[in-house]
């Protein structure tokens, strides 16, 4: 009985260790830039494809996208943008542990990856250290 209620207690506390608080990157551009809407697209769309994600649904100013790494984990975004700035929101999520507030921490990397490469192509400063 001791020993499955370590095993228990173990797996519990390695579930805690993977996961952590959902990040949302949102970047807005700089007063003095002026970003026109096809090019803040491209630059989501041409991410999202380089890095291995599907673009599904489009509409003015919103891009859909998912990922499935390893056929048991997948991620939908929402990615709204504008002249003024993007955001990346999560949408929906398989065999990522999400409960509200908390997803597996490769999720957040993903995001984040696809935050800094949005950056670059558009030629935008990375974001300061306490931005989240």
């Amino acid at each position: 009985m001791l020993r499955r209620l370590l095993l228990v207690s173990a797996l519990l506390f390695l579930a805690a260790c993977t996961r952590a608080p959902l990040v949302t990157p949102q970047e807005v551009f700089p007063a003095d830039r002026t970003e026109n809407a096809a090019d803040v697209r491209r630059a989501i769309v041409d991410t999202l494809e380089r890095r291995g994600w599907s673009v599904g649904q489009e509409s003015p100013g919103l891009v859909v996208a998912s990922i499935v790494v390893r056929d048991r984990h997948q991620a939908w975004v929402d990615i709204p943008y504008s002249t003024k700035g993007y955001q990346i929101r999560y949408r929906d999520s398989a065999g990522l542990d999400y409960d509200g507030e908390r997803i597996h921490r490769n999720y957040n990397k993903w995001v984040q990856l696809l935050d800094a490469d949005i950056r670059r192509q558009l030629q935008l400063p990375a974001p300061a250290a306490d931005a989240e």
